[in-house]
């Protein structure tokens, strides 16, 4: 795993390197809180949502020796906001997220995002990332339970169906959450790079 920081001044030799990563996903899926993890360290105030149809984060940082100005963007995932969403898609990478605990999302990720990521991306790396690790997790515990869940290994198996570079598995809230957050944004940020 590559280090990653913020740094507060910038290297006048060295001019940043400019990389954008779009963040989409059903509404209530858990895109702000996965940027506020990374971004800012800490989760959104309990009700914050992003109002807008697209919301952006830019942040300085280094990964891998190398400066970077990082823009984050956030994008609803109502159906009204599909023409906005597709600005999004001029992004470097794509994170497509989804809530693991929802098997009516994990569908949703095939028939709907899926293919508009593919037709949208024009050959953009995208990840796969499966949030609310937490809820499956307590899910799965519940003996008897009626709410369906979404294991590793089918998440894994739906990134390479739909031809996601790699899948990762979250929860903000979980005790390694700011480690698995930046490897997530490390991982995409590495694909950024090399298709760039």
């Amino acid at each position: 795993m590559e280090f990653l920081c913020c740094y507060s001044q910038s290297n006048p030799l060295l001019e940043p390197t400019p990389l954008s990563v779009a963040v989409i996903g059903d509404p209530g899926c858990g895109k702000t809180s996965l940027i506020y993890r990374f971004s800012r360290g800490h989760l959104p105030l309990v009700g914050q949502e992003i109002s807008a149809s697209l919301d952006t984060d830019k942040l300085d940082i280094v990964h891998s020796n190398r400066q970077i100005a990082l823009t984050l963007c956030e994008t609803s995932g109502h159906e009204d906001d599909a023409r906005v969403r597709a600005l999004a898609y001029k992004c470097d990478v794509i994170i497509l997220c989804f809530p693991l605990d929802s098997t009516e999302a994990q569908r949703r990720v095939v028939s709907e995002w899926a293919p508009e990521v593919t037709l949208l991306k024009r050959g953009k790396p995208f990840l796969l990332v499966g949030t609310k690790r937490d809820l499956r997790d307590e899910a799965k515990k519940k003996i008897g339970s009626k709410v369906g869940y979404v294991s590793k290994a089918v998440g894994k198996k739906i990134a390479k169906q739909i031809g996601a570079k790699a899948f990762f598995e979250c929860s903000v809230i979980d005790s390694d959450s700011e480690k698995v957050t930046k490897r997530i944004f490390g991982r995409a940020i590495r694909e950024g790079l090399k298709s760039s």
